[in-house]
């Protein structure tokens, strides 16, 4: 599971690039909500109930404007001139997010019985620390996951 929310992290910096060179707002909540929609009709499919999958998956996309920001704080200091050699975000870079969401949607179900075991709050922050780099963007995609773990 961390290391699917690391690859989708890492595709961050391409949306980034790219709105960056079309001066696109980082925010789209038309699309987002879109996605959160869609998470929550297919989780049933994987066994999840649809509010774990959708606050999952609203973390997901939280932690990567988190990454966009940055990477626009750190270009707007540099003044960096746009990109050469983006990938195509419609063609190339959503179609490889869209290609993670069964994959995260499945390891989700699968890491449910482990995630509501005393201490995998514990567990899951520590094993994110050393595989997904960049702490805001950690801690705001693992909360969920976190959050599954504590008792009700």
């Amino acid at each position: 599971m961390l290391e699917l929310i690391q690859q989708r992290l890492a595709i961050a910096d391409d949306v980034a690039r790219v709105k960056w060179n079309t001066g696109a707002p980082i925010e789209d909540p038309p699309r987002e909500r879109a996605i959160i929609d869609a998470i929550g009709r297919q989780a049933g499919g994987y066994g999840l109930d649809a509010a774990v999958a959708q606050d999952f998956f609203r973390a997901q996309i939280e932690a990567s404007k988190i990454v966009q920001h940055a990477r626009f704080r750190e270009w707007r200091a540099t003044s960096q001139p746009k990109f050469t050699g983006v990938r195509d975000l419609k063609t190339d870079i959503r179609p490889a997010l869209d290609a993670l969401t069964p994959a995260m949607l499945s390891a989700l179900a699968a890491a449910m019985p482990a995630l509501r075991s005393p201490g995998a709050g514990a567990t899951v922050e520590a094993r994110a620390a050393l595989l997904i780099t960049g702490a805001a963007e950690r801690a705001e995609a693992v909360a969920p996951l976190v959050r599954i773990s504590q008792p009700r």
